[in-house]
């Protein structure tokens, strides 16, 4: 075998080795398997995000089955009427809470949300249908898009 013929081989051999490792999928474990599916949401513990400021701990009492405690990473005011926050959570850096407060020029508040984790296979999308905020899970691989590095 000549060294050409060496080097191509050694070359295919490497990049099917890379293709067959870029394929490997991650299996994500669940975060939220001792949660309910839904969970009732009182709009009076949402607000209470929003008067705090960047480095603070908070807690919010979603319910008695789901309270969120951690610091506050970050608060933009993108317009006058958006609001948002984000939380990273005590007992798990990865898991980040957002929340945005949007309000109407008939001065009517509406908050919207998730509770996600880039390394766990559900989460939580904070819903508003007919006044009632809910906290409703879902699944990630639904939700986001796959990142490959």
């Amino acid at each position: 075998m000549t060294n050409a013929s060496k080097c191509l081989l050694g070359l295919t051999l490497a990049l099917f080795c890379n293709t067959i490792y870029a394929q490997q999928t991650v299996t994500k474990a669940a975060v939220f398997t001792n949660y309910p599916t839904t969970i009732t949401v009182s709009e009076n513990d949402i607000a209470v995000a929003f008067n705090s400021k960047v480095l603070h701990q908070i807690t919010i009492n979603f319910s008695n089955q789901l309270i969120f405690a951690g610091t506050v990473i970050s608060i933009q005011n993108d317009y006058d009427n958006m609001q948002t926050i984000l939380v990273k959570a005590d007992n798990n850096p990865y898991t980040i809470l957002q929340i945005t407060r949007n309000t109407t020029t008939d001065k009517l508040v509406n908050y919207s949300g998730m509770i996600i984790n880039n390394y766990a296979s559900d989460g939580y999308n904070l819903q508003n249908k007919n006044g009632v905020y809910t906290l409703q899970k879902f699944e990630t691989q639904k939700i986001l898009e796959p990142c490959s590095q």
